[in-house]
């Protein structure tokens, strides 16, 4: 299935046929598939927010085990898919130069909650910032975040 327009009314539902439980060794033979499903998922429309090249979008996510005794755990920032910059994070050249941020690989039966900022690298400073969270599922999970008209919003 491919979009070839992104409209911010609309949800796209994706079914990729893949299991991504038994995925295991390698997530990136998938990339391929998966990101021409969902490179167009999400689209960068608040000149507001990117005004300018020198803001960096980083991401984290946090995730814990299903029972209160396990301690948090961190999987570090996001893959970002798109133009890289030193710190890992994906610089926005244009107000709307990428409509893809990030995905990261989830370990089995993980609670999480993810937090993505918005920083001027100029004055080092966040211009957004915004945390949320879901329950694990039963499988291993990818996740995608990303940003339209309506906010941040993670798939």
């Amino acid at each position: 299935m491919e979009i070839d327009h992104f409209t911010p009314d609309e949800v796209y539902e994706v079914d990729l046929d893949d299991d991504w439980s038994a995925v295991g060794n390698s997530v990136a033979q998938h990339y391929d598939q998966f990101i021409s499903v969902r490179k167009n998922m999400f689209l960068f429309s608040r000149e507001e927010l990117v005004p300018c090249e020198s803001h960096l979008v980083t991401f984290r996510v946090h995730c814990s085990g299903l029972h209160p005794h396990e301690e948090p755990i961190v999987t570090g920032d996001l893959i970002p898919l798109g133009k890289r910059d030193p710190l890992q994070g994906l610089r926005m050249e244009h107000q709307q130069a990428e409509v893809w941020l990030g995905s990261c690989y989830l370990p089995k039966n993980m609670n999480f909650t993810w937090r993505m900022a918005v920083m001027n690298t100029e004055s080092n400073s966040i211009v957004h910032e915004e945390e949320f969270g879901r329950s694990g599922n039963a499988a291993n999970d990818f996740f995608s975040v990303g940003y339209n008209d309506k906010g941040w919003k993670g798939v």
